[in-house]
């Protein structure tokens, strides 16, 4: 090692503090054991270091990962977004179903039951956008959410008993399907979603879009231009 000669005249210099203040003295076999040790830990703590600085800058060059992908062949991707208004205490939701293709297959917005919070909202979303994936006859689906907490409780990666009730319908749902995945998604790519929780008009249930609405159609052109 090339930095071991450094390590060695850091030993000599503590083995030298020990002696005169603690009146402790360490054989030449210890000091070199303790040098080759420290020199040893200082390597992986650096090559630790600048693996971390190597991920900072692949994640940086890779600005792909802001948009919303395709999913596989044979899938449907369904990205979904819950909107709560605190003040009105009411919250909706909005979702959007796409190929492997990039392909649009529709869209719906609904509003929801009271709920007590924003993560309630976005787990309503979810359970909403699965059962009417059941509806339409999809059976190997991919729920995308940009709310990192409500894919966790789903995952069960996150435990949280006042949102119990929900990872347990939401599950039940997903068992009738031939397979389904719960992912986090960036806020980037789930604009469509997004806008569609965000956009229901008042008085509207449920409301289900075969057609594309003018007010997506640019959001849609963007990802489907990102996601190949």
């Amino acid at each position: 090692m090339q930095d071991l000669p450094f390590w060695l005249l850091w030993r000599l210099w503590k083995s030298r503090n020990m002696l005169i203040f603690q009146q402790k003295e360490i054989l030449w076999r210890g000091l070199l054991r303790y040098t080759r040790e420290d020199a040893k830990e200082w390597k992986q703590l650096d090559s630790k270091i600048e693996e971390i600085h190597t991920r900072r800058r692949q994640s940086h060059q890779l600005p792909e990962c802001l948009h919303w992908k395709r999913t596989m062949m044979g899938w449907v991707k369904c990205n979904t977004n819950g909107a709560y208004n605190p003040l009105l205490n009411q919250s909706s939701a909005g979702w959007v179903i796409r190929d492997a293709n990039g392909s649009y297959k529709g869209s719906a917005q609904a509003r929801g039951r009271v709920n007590n919070d924003a993560l309630e909202s976005e787990l309503q979303a979810i359970l909403m956008a699965l059962q009417h994936c059941w509806s339409l006859g999809y059976r190997k689906v991919i729920i995308e959410s940009d709310c990192q907490k409500a894919i966790d409780i789903i995952n069960k990666k996150r435990l949280h008993f006042a949102y119990c009730n929900w990872r347990r319908e939401i599950q039940w749902w997903a068992a009738k399907f031939e397979d389904v995945k719960f992912q986090w998604t960036r806020r980037s790519a789930n604009k469509v979603a997004d806008l569609l929780a965000k956009q229901i008009e008042d008085g509207v249930a449920f409301s289900f879009h075969y057609y594309v609405p003018q007010y997506l159609s640019v959001l849609l052109h963007d990802d489907h231009l990102h996601s190949s």
